[in-house]
């Protein structure tokens, strides 16, 4: 349990890499951002989009 309890961080060492944690906070939030932008522009429909379901044409195969 000690083992644990020595690998955890302290609140001084989390302020240190506070910037840190801040840079890949904000870069996951582009990159998730960034790829929903890609995806409605090459689809051309939202994230919520939901497709009508449609009769098909020809029912009795």
């Amino acid at each position: 349990m000690d083992a644990i309890l020595r690998r955890l961080p302290t609140q001084d060492s989390l302020q240190a890499r506070a910037p840190a944690l801040a840079g890949l906070a904000f870069g996951v939030a582009v990159m998730v951002l960034g790829g929903l932008l890609v995806s409605t522009i090459y689809t051309g429909q939202g994230l919520s989009y939901v497709p009508v379901e449609t009769t098909p044409v020809y029912p009795n195969f």
